[in-house]
């Protein structure tokens, strides 16, 4: 299955576009019955300080996209995604600061064990 918009939100779809977006992703890896969308992604999951994130946080902005975070080297944070284009799942690797600029929130992966919680 090819990752990419399964919505609305960009027109014409392509049918080669058209997969798992960014919040179904994420959705699968954490093992979730069901697809939850950015903005239930935020409201289900609490805050964390970047330098506290582990591999399976996320940064997400509400309504709009999601990253799996992978680990941080050298200053520079290292995520999955899903995207539209390529259409892939894909790494990418981003200055700490790109994250708050662009809106995103870090927050722990959903059901992250009760020590992360504080």
């Amino acid at each position: 299955m090819k990752a990419g918009n399964v919505n609305t939100a960009i027109s014409p779809r392509a049918h080669c576009s058209t997969g798992v977006d960014c919040s179904g992703f994420i959705s699968h890896l954490w093992g979730l019955p069901f697809k939850w969308g950015t903005s239930v992604i935020f409201e289900n999951t609490i805050p964390v300080a970047v330098g506290d994130m582990k591999t399976g946080d996320v940064f997400v902005k509400p309504n709009n996209h999601v990253l799996m975070f992978i680990n941080e080297t050298n200053k520079k944070i290292s995520t999955f995604e899903s995207t539209v284009f390529p259409g892939k799942v894909i790494t990418s690797e981003h200055d700490r600061d790109w994250f708050e600029k662009k809106g995103y929130f870090p927050r722990l992966a959903f059901n992250a064990c009760a020590e992360r919680r504080g």
